[in-house]
């Protein structure tokens, strides 16, 4: 990509593959695209209504930007919007909040008994975690997209002298107080509206995202 102030991000033709899939995360959040678009989009659809196999991941991707439009529009430009992406080999990454310091795992661990580790359980390959996390205020959190989960961590827990990255091998589980995790939407009126809240055994390993899940917004302690 390239992006600069006198000349905004415009992606006019994309692929529909893995690849294009977390690209476009990593467009809106580091790079303020205005306009993400997929090359032979009517491609996608069969003549049933639905959705050609191998494909589901670009329409997930797209599905999930286009939930979080109020939140991207809101907070761009301010580096409150932070891609999540991951590469070949790689099964972490660390996001600095200010306050908080959050350690996104790309694992396997519990979500809900409508998540049960699938991939696994029938011998399919486990898809690459893509989304986005937006920190909206000082204790609240949006986390979008798929195969990962959110650890977060208070920085002034931790003695002065400790490096983030020492810090980050101490977020393995959950030692943050939840005050609500939401799955939602935004109605006409970009108010949030929640329709699904997550239990304490749905939380206790993180703030976990998959792409029927759509918006997950937590408050925290």
């Amino acid at each position: 990509f390239y992006s600069r102030p006198d000349n905004p991000l415009f992606i006019p033709e994309s692929g529909r593959d893995e690849a294009n899939a977390k690209n476009i995360f990593y467009a809106v959040a580091k790079y303020n695209v205005i306009g993400y678009h997929m090359f032979g989009v009517d491609d996608v659809a069969a003549e049933n209504g639905s959705v050609i196999p191998g494909t589901e991941d670009i329409r997930d991707s797209f599905r999930l930007v286009s939930a979080a439009l109020p939140l991207v529009l809101r907070y761009r430009k301010q580096g409150k919007i932070h891609a999540v992406v991951q590469e070949d080999y790689v099964i972490d990454q660390l996001i600095d909040f200010g306050d908080y310091l959050g350690l996104v795992l790309f694992d396997d661990a519990f979500k809900d008994y409508h998540h049960r580790r699938a991939e696994n359980m029938y011998g399919h390959k486990k898809k690459s975690g893509r989304g986005l996390v937006i920190h909206a205020g000082a204790n609240e959190f949006y986390v979008l997209g798929g195969g990962f989960r959110l650890l977060l961590h208070k920085k002034r827990e931790y003695n002065d002298m400790m490096t983030v990255a020492d810090a980050a091998g101490h977020i393995k589980t959950r030692d943050i107080n939840y005050i609500s995790v939401e799955e939602g939407y935004f109605d006409k009126n970009e108010t949030w509206i929640a329709v699904r809240r997550r239990n304490g055994d749905e939380s206790e390993y993180g703030i976990w995202a998959e792409p029927d899940a759509g918006v997950v917004r937590a408050i925290v302690e």
